[in-house]
């Protein structure tokens, strides 16, 4: 009976670094097909009032405000307004919001959304973390084997 519970812990152990390995090749690959693929933590560092677009005028808004996001590029600050404004705003002075810009040029962003992908990974990761303390607590546990018999 001990040596199924020890081969239980090394099982967990396995299919806890296999569900690792998973992860990052999930994470790899989402990377690897962004669009966009610099990344980059903006803040907001201003938020400026405009005239709303048509969808806003329909509803009868007078104003939208917009976000400016700063962030660094390979070295070079960026500062760009965002083109989609909202009333009320959806963002707060100081902010910091992850987007993705493209490397050929940084002036060129959209605010980073999770996707499904990433959300298996990093499901993923959790699981094989979880599977793996699992395995060498139990490892720990019936290591010394005097006490079962």
């Amino acid at each position: 009976m001990s040596n199924h519970i020890g081969m239980l812990g090394d099982i967990l152990i396995i299919l806890g670094a296999l569900c690792i390995f998973a992860g990052s090749l999930f994470r790899n690959y989402h990377s690897s097909h962004a669009r966009y693929k610099g990344r980059a933590e903006a803040t907001v560092v201003e938020i400026e009032t405009d005239e709303p677009d048509a969808r806003g005028r329909e509803l009868g808004i007078h104003d939208y405000f917009y976000p400016v996001f700063a962030w660094y590029a390979d070295g070079h600050l960026i500062r760009k307004r965002y083109p989609y404004g909202s009333n009320p705003c959806s963002f707060y002075l100081n902010q910091k919001i992850w987007i993705r810009y493209k490397p050929s040029d940084p002036s060129i962003f959209v605010l980073e959304r999770k996707s499904s992908m990433e959300q298996r990974a990093k499901h993923l990761h959790y699981a094989g973390l979880l599977l793996i303390a699992a395995g060498v607590i139990i490892f720990i546990l019936f290591a010394n084997r005097k006490w079962l018999t």
